[in-house]
């Protein structure tokens, strides 16, 4: 049972990785368009900071995931499951958002592998 439960916290962290650089690589053409249109430069920046934020967040939470995942007991479960709602509740507020999309769905195909490996913990 620990070795599943490592591999879905192993899992879980790649697919959460890999979403941040999906959207972390949108950056580039975020900051285009928004420098093409006629926004204000203070909102640009903004709007630049929180997309870079989304993606450093999501990475933070991968590794620390991961550091938690092949650790047992009680604090690595807290973790776990915590870092599992903030990952459902930014899923929520994207999808409240933006709508349905891929994103999103990998956000909380992670959340998922997150809480099976808490769930294969021993004791």
């Amino acid at each position: 049972m620990w070795k599943k439960a490592k591999f879905h916290g192993w899992l879980a962290s790649a697919i959460l990785f890999i979403t941040a650089l999906f959207h972390g690589s949108g950056y580039p053409s975020v900051m285009r368009e928004i420098q093409a249109s006629n926004l204000d430069a203070d909102f640009g920046r903004v709007v630049g900071v929180l997309w870079l934020f989304a993606s450093v967040q999501w990475i933070t939470m991968a590794i620390i995931a991961l550091y938690a995942s092949y650790h047992e007991g009680r604090v690595a479960k807290i973790v776990l499951l915590g870092i599992s709602l903030l990952i459902i509740i930014d899923a929520c507020l994207i999808y409240w958002a933006v709508g349905p999309f891929l994103g999103e769905l990998m956000l909380v195909i992670s959340a998922t592998f997150y809480v099976m490996s808490v769930r294969r913990f021993k004791a």
